[in-house]
Order: C-alpha cells, then sequence, then structure tokens
C-alpha cells in the first residue's frame, strides 16, 4: 500500500494477503472519530470504524464494499501521527479470504461458536446462538446454507447478522444467487424461491463476495472454513478422513490446523495427521435425528472440540414445508451424535 496523503505503509501483520483486491474491515486500539482518506488513486471514502478490543474482526465492516485496497501481495498497516488502524480483511477474490492477525494480539484462549445449515429454521437458529453465548463463544462462524427447506430464511439472515457472524455461501444461497442450477423438481422441495420473503438481497450479496471457502489465520491457527469438501465447496460431502482426499498441492489447506465444513446434515469430529475434522451437523434440519439441533464448540487454544444437541420446547414453523422435509423433522436415531443437553431449552 503506498504511502499517500499523510499516511505511510509499513510491514507487520503477519497473514499474507494474496490477492489485489479485497473488502477491509478497519480495527482500531480505540473508538475514535476519523473522516475518510485516500489510497492509491482510488476516490475519497468516509466508512466505519469498529473498536477491535484486542480481537480480529470476522464481520465485514463495509457491506457495501466501497473502499477497495490494492495490496500488493502484502500486508500493511496504515499510520496516520499517532492512531494506528489495521486494515484486515475476510473477502477476497477467488472465494478464499485471509484474516490477518493484529501484529501484537494475544494468541491466548479463543472459543470459537460453529454452525451450519440453518435452512430456513429461526427457531433453532436462535436457540443455538443463544446457547453459544452461554458458552462464552467470542465469535460465530456460519459454514452456509440459511436457506431454502424451511419457512424463515430473512429472520435467520437477520440473527446472523446480530451475532456478527461470518456467513459462507452454502449450495442453496448458490442457487438463490444463479451461481449453480435447480431444477423445478428440486425446488418443489428445497421451496427457495416461496421461502424468501423479505431475505435481503445486500445479505445475499455479503456471502456471495465471501464464498464457500475461507482460509483464516487467527490466533496463531490456520483454518478453512468450507460448506461442503475442499475438492468441491458447494456440494462436497465429508463423512469419514477419507473423503477430504489429497492436500499435498493446497498449501493453504496442506498446513490447515483445522477444516471446518457442513453440508452434510450430519455432525462429526475426526482427526487425521494431526489436523481437526470437524462437521457442526445442521442447526435447522439435522439429517440423524430430527429434533435435536447441532452446533461446535471449538477451544483454539487447545485445538479441543465439541458438538453440542438441545432439545427444543416447541418444534418450528412447517406451514407450507413439503412432506419429505416434515419426514425428515421427525426422523429419529438410536445414538445420536454429540452431547445431547439435558432440559428443553426455553
Amino acid at each position: 500500500m503506498p504511502a499517500h496523503r499523510g499516511f505511510r505503509a509499513e510491514r507487520g501483520c503477519r497473514a499474507r494477503w494474496s490477492c489485489r483486491f479485497l473488502d477491509v474491515c478497519i480495527l482500531v486500539p480505540s473508538p475514535l472519530k476519523f473522516t475518510s482518506a485516500t489510497y492509491a488513486h482510488r476516490p475519497r471514502r468516509y466508512f466505519a470504524l469498529h473498536e477491535c478490543k484486542n480481537r480480529p474482526i470476522f464481520h465485514d465492516a463495509l457491506r457495501d464494499s466501497s473502499l477497495l485496497l490494492p495490496c500488493r501481495n502484502r500486508p500493511g498497516i496504515c499510520c496516520h501521527r499517532k492512531n494506528v488502524w489495521y486494515a484486515s480483511c475476510i473477502t477476497i477474490a477467488g472465494n478464499q479470504g485471509r484474516l490477518p492477525q493484529h501484529p501484537q494480539e494475544e494468541t491466548g484462549a479463543m472459543r470459537l461458536g460453529i454452525i451450519s445449515d440453518a435452512h430456513g429454521n429461526a427457531q433453532a437458529l436462535e436457540r443455538c446462538l443463544a446457547h453459544l453465548r452461554r458458552q462464552r463463544a467470542e465469535r460465530v462462524l456460519f459454514l452456509g446454507d440459511a436457506v431454502g427447506y424451511l419457512p424463515d430464511a430473512a429472520r435467520c439472515a437477520a440473527l446472523l447478522d446480530q451475532a456478527g457472524a461470518l456467513c459462507l455461501q452454502g449450495n442453496h444461497e448458490a442457487m438463490l444467487t444463479g451461481d449453480l442450477p435447480i431444477s423445478e423438481e428440486a425446488e418443489e422441495v428445497i421451496g427457495l424461491r416461496r421461502f424468501i420473503d423479505g431475505l435481503s438481497n445486500a445479505w445475499l450479496d455479503t456471502v456471495r463476495r465471501t464464498g464457500s471457502k475461507v482460509v483464516l489465520d487467527v490466533a496463531g491457527r490456520r483454518l478453512v472454513l468450507v460448506h461442503g469438501s475442499p475438492a468441491s465447496p458447494f456440494v462436497g460431502r465429508v463423512h469419514a478422513p477419507e473423503d477430504i482426499g489429497d492436500l499435498s498441492g493446497q498449501p493453504d489447506l496442506a498446513d490447515a490446523d483445522a477444516i471446518l465444513m457442513g453440508h452434510t446434515h450430519r455432525p462429526f469430529i475426526f482427526r487425521e495427521h494431526g489436523r481437526l475434522l470437524l462437521n457442526p451437523g445442521s442447526c435447522g434440519l439435522p439429517r440423524d435425528q430430527g429434533d435435536l439441533p447441532s452446533m461446535a464448540l471449538l477451544d483454539l487454544e487447545t485445538m479441543e472440540a465439541s458438538v453440542h444437541r438441545l432439545r427444543l420446547a416447541t418444534p418450528c414453523d412447517r406451514a407450507g414445508v413439503h412432506p419429505r422435509v416434515k419426514a425428515c423433522l421427525e426422523r429419529r436415531c438410536d445414538a445420536p451424535y454429540g452431547e445431547i443437553l439435558s432440559r428443553e431449552e426455553p
């Protein structure tokens, strides 16, 4: 980032930025007022300011992507007088995001809440997010598919926004945005068009720009987030470690500490070659036992993970839902995966 109008560029962020243009959020040591800046032949832009509290911000502060920085494959710290702003990204071209760490960020414990596949079940998603807050999850990662099957996609998107979740694009969002085809037969079951009333185009645009695969470097760990599988981010299915395939030709994945996946609606935790493989299951439409919404917690200090299942006091809204989806919600199994809470969630 070239020096410009009183700003200077310095090396400092630990993670490398791997493409020219990226969405940014601005991290500051304390809430400060500030007007605008001009970067490298870009027009002057006004943008929001977020307090960092010595933590990386997962959610993009600039929803309209109005500020683009030419980073030239190197990290930057923009310094102005005595105030320092750290530019960090979660969304870059090619559906791969990178979150640089604050260069002085402590690398102590951070608890992540991981959820996926809400599929319009706002009631279950709300309870899962509340449980993650009670478990002191500091950040929420959503691995895609907030829409489809059940009626309340707009409410799901709003809840994820309120939680400040980093949201991947699932295959169902990709169908809505035209990135994946959908047949009329599939639409009859999924109900994408039936259940999108009130869903924000801005939210869809945000998850589309985030993409279906994101690489995060945070708290000294490298995490790969993917909706499906590393080889097929939208529709790949991983049920066992051997389904991951060979990652040796993908440096960003080969040295990952954890790969977090969704899409199958079935939770698991595996360890393979020192790497954590985790699927939180579905918080909206579990396919092992339909009345037990599923999510996961991950401690980045110990890399210990756990899957939690909730018992809900009342069933979700099923108005207009296809019979096959209702049957999935009624499904039962002898030994559901994960820790089942002994009490009903309010």
